[in-house]
């Protein structure tokens, strides 16, 4: 901690200023993080300790990685691949590994065939784990939306300590103007115990 850092760092070597600059950027907890073959000058036991850190601590950040090595990319949410300046393919890694004259299952080949095992294997965990997550989201907002709201059941609340002045026992329990709330599937009970609609277009 102590090491004096020369200008442009020309006292560390290319994989230590690499380093470097992953630490600048987990401090200055940027949104957006764009990495161009950050890995390339260190060993693989280092690569795989950037690879987890990346991945645990930048989850909420938007990563933008440009790299050689397969295993750093293949459980990323998309992949674009290019070929002289054009972009070839773009989507989830696994979909486009299920192309077989496809630019990325090429490449995924070519690193033999254990290791292309492995890393289709990754790549089909990362999508299951992708898909999970979005059922779970999409459960969170279904049961949300289900809901009574708020201001519909503060209305009923304010409706049932202040009755209807007349008195009639032929009246609803509660009289809520809701037409313009969004839950449809709120019903209330009248003195006959028939339940009703809480919202109508005429706001009875």
């Amino acid at each position: 901690m102590e090491t004096e850092v020369a200008e442009s760092g020309s006292n560390f070597s290319v994989g230590e200023r690499q380093l470097l600059c992953l630490a600048r950027a987990l401090l200055k907890r940027n949104k957006i993080l764009v990495i161009d073959e950050a890995t390339a000058n260190v060993d693989f036991e280092t690569d795989s300790l950037i690879q987890e850190t990346i991945r645990m601590k930048f989850q909420d950040c938007t990563v933008l990685t440009i790299a050689h090595r397969l295993n750093t990319i293949i459980d990323s949410d998309r992949v674009m691949v290019m070929d002289e300046g054009e972009i070839v393919e773009f989507d989830l890694p696994y979909n486009l590994l299920q192309t077989s004259d496809g630019h990325l299952r090429k490449l995924v080949d070519q690193t033999g065939e254990a290791e292309a095992k492995r890393l289709e294997s990754l790549a089909r965990e990362a999508m299951s784990a992708k898909l999970d997550d979005s059922i779970m989201a999409d459960n969170d907002v279904e049961e949300q939306n289900n809901e009574p709201s708020n201001d519909v059941i503060k209305m009923v609340d304010e409706e049932m300590t202040n009755p209807l002045q007349d008195g009639s026992e032929n009246e609803k329990e509660v009289l809520v103007k809701a037409k313009s709330l969004e839950t449809p599937e709120v019903v209330i009970t009248g003195p006959d115990g028939v339940k009703e609609p809480l919202l109508s277009d005429t706001g009875v």
